[in-house]
């Protein structure tokens, strides 16, 4: 007769010798999958101290909508990150997640010494007034410049497709803004009959038909940069 709980134990043993495993994965029998059928989604990001006191460590970054706000106000409800010895304002820098278009964002919480962004890997990032750039040992101010008047972005535009020859053509039948554009060349086809080649026609209804994708309405900078050059002081 066994022992109490042997057969119990038995019984287990035989149960887990019926179950059966599931067969080996063969790597060369597998479907492939191409990169662009892979579905884009957002990535978790983590932030790697590389210089100063805490060098080496990470931060992960939330992808709330509040996002991660920086600073060495330990008090602070609103600081999320209290780092502590490091040079950081109150409130100094913050990193959000757009859930719109899966994008972190870092910005400037309004601190003393401005919050610095290296680009490397070929990598580029939007310029606008108010910004300075570092490169090498010079500091760059980003202005804003003069205005841009609506009949210089007619040129502007044209010289996209090397058509700024056209600008006076179009001036002289009064389309003198991109708004004229948009309003007469788009919706009178004959309007510049017989004044054009027909290569040229064929360029500049082109460009007329791609105006609200590459020149958007209330998104493209009515004025020029302007940008100032000076020695940068302090470790890069």
């Amino acid at each position: 007769m066994p022992v109490g709980g042997e057969s119990n134990e038995q019984e287990d043993v035989e149960a887990t010798a019926e179950v059966e495993l599931a067969p080996l994965a063969v790597p060369h029998g597998m479907d492939r999958v191409r990169m662009e059928q892979i579905s884009a989604g957002p990535v978790d990001f983590v932030v790697r101290c590389t210089q100063g006191l805490f060098s080496g460590r990470f931060i992960y970054i939330n992808r709330t909508p509040q996002g991660e706000l920086f600073g060495s106000d330990r008090s602070s409800d609103d600081v999320t990150m209290y780092i502590e010895n490091a040079g950081l304002s109150r409130r100094h820098a913050e990193i959000k997640f757009n859930a719109t278009t899966c994008q972190y964002f870092l910005r400037d919480a309004g601190s003393s010494d401005g919050t610095w962004i290296r680009i490397r890997w070929n990598r580029s990032v939007e310029i606008a007034p108010g910004q300075e750039l570092r490169i090498g040992d010079s500091l760059i101010e980003v202005r804003e410049g003069e205005s841009i008047m609506p009949a210089e972005e007619v040129e502007l535009w044209l010289q996209t497709y090397q058509l700024q020859h056209l600008a006076p053509v179009l001036a002289d039948t009064g389309i003198c803004s991109l708004a004229d554009v948009r309003r007469r060349l788009q919706t009178e086809p004959a309007l510049l009959e017989g004044e054009l080649s027909v290569d040229e026609r064929t360029q500049l209804e082109m460009a007329a038909a791609e105006i609200d994708r590459m020149w958007p309405c209330n998104a493209y900078p009515t004025f020029r940069l302007e940008f100032s050059v000076r020695p940068a002081v302090g470790p890069k």
